[in-house]
């Protein structure tokens, strides 16, 4: 599909590249990457799925948004009661799936692993999330999106039992 904005694609498409890398150089493997065209209902009922884009690029994005604790349009994201400028900010977010057939799985939107390089050659304790849940990223214009690999985390934390975002003072 078509991007609602430019950066926000770039940053995702870079942010798929870099996990591929790093699936591919320290778990030996090649990641498994489809087109959202190409995602199968035996996908949505037998996997989870990896999710880059926004609702505008990635279909499968578009219809999961409904049912995600989030607002997300060409203009604004709306996340736990505050509002970002869609342009130059990006949900990252782990959730139950919505999508009929996908009950038993999850959705992951807008990142892999949220450990890097750094962090992959040292010792493996290293290894563990470090965004929680969910975050939402701030990133560059443009010409400068995928610039480097480290985003701005402007928030980040954990979703409570219902799957709805904790925020300070809750």
């Amino acid at each position: 599909g078509q991007p609602w904005n430019a950066a926000v694609q770039i940053r995702a498409d870079a942010m798929l590249q870099l996990f591929a890398n790093a699936w591919h150089h320290y778990f030996r493997g090649d990641l498994p990457i489809k087109d959202d065209t190409d995602v199968t209902d035996e996908d949505i009922r037998s996997r989870n799925l990896i999710l880059f884009g926004d609702p505008g690029s990635n279909a499968w994005i578009a219809k999961a948004l409904p049912q995600l604790p989030l607002t997300w349009t060409k203009e604004t994201l709306r996340f736990a009661d505050q509002d970002y400028t869609a342009p130059h900010h990006l949900p990252a977010l782990i959730h139950p799936n919505p999508l009929p057939g996908g009950e038993q799985h999850y959705i992951v939107v807008n990142t892999g692993h949220t450990f890097g390089e750094a962090e992959l050659s040292k010792l493996n304790y290293l290894l563990f999330p470090r965004w929680g849940d969910w975050a939402i990223l701030q990133i560059a214009s443009p010409g400068h999106a995928a610039a480097t690999p480290d985003e701005t985390v402007l928030r980040a934390g954990y979703f409570d039992e219902q799957w709805q975002p904790v925020t300070k003072g809750k």
